[in-house]
């Protein structure tokens, strides 16, 4: 696997467990969100995602959430 691939498939990586770590705290500040409609905008996608979970956190709690392989696009 050459160096940037590497680097990619890491960054991506770290964007799931991210994500879910934010799921299982019930907070959306370390969570990477960004809106697949409007990517050259991420922060109008941010709100609105960061809206939407902080209405729902409080009424469908994640008490654990695991990895059991991580597969990145292109493998």
């Amino acid at each position: 696997m050459n160096n940037q691939i590497g680097t990619e498939r890491e960054r991506a990586i770290r964007a799931v467990e991210a994500f879910l770590e934010g799921l299982v705290k019930s907070s959306v500040d370390g969570m990477p969100l960004i809106s697949p409609l409007d990517p050259a905008n991420p922060k109008r996608g941010r709100e609105q995602a960061s809206n939407f979970l902080n209405l729902i956190f409080p009424k469908i709690p994640v008490p654990a959430a695991t990895v059991e392989r991580h597969i990145v696009e292109g493998e």
